[in-house]
């Protein structure tokens, strides 16, 4: 009878995260973006600083999406929303960021393109 109750709340952790090859791909290509542009420093920072607010950012997302589908393809908005309001998203994104950052410096020698 308490098992119910154990798993009612259960939460998926931040270290049993995966994400979906959808979630993987766009946000691999926007880190590429990102880095490309030497943004990656802004970019972390902005999101290390909402991480508190990361599943409210994904609901905020949802929220916008009507609008935005009204004038482009919002499919990746969606993605991106999923991505947000799991444990463990606002991790895979930080570190995808990095290691794009990192390749491009490792080509480029550091300058932004």
């Amino acid at each position: 009878m308490r098992n119910w109750l154990r798993h009612a709340f259960a939460v998926e952790s931040a270290e049993s995260f995966s994400p979906t090859p959808a979630e993987r791909e766009l946000v691999e290509r926007v880190a590429t973006e990102v880095a490309r542009r030497g943004m990656t420093l802004p970019a972390v920072v902005m999101l290390e600083s909402s991480r508190p607010l990361g599943g409210l950012s994904g609901q905020a997302l949802r929220f916008v999406e009507p609008w935005f589908a009204a004038v482009t393809n919002a499919a990746g908005l969606k993605v991106l929303a999923e991505l947000l309001e799991r444990p463990g998203g606002m991790d895979f994104v930080v570190s995808t960021l990095q290691a794009a950052n990192e390749t491009r410096e490792a080509v480029t020698g550091g300058k932004p393109s």
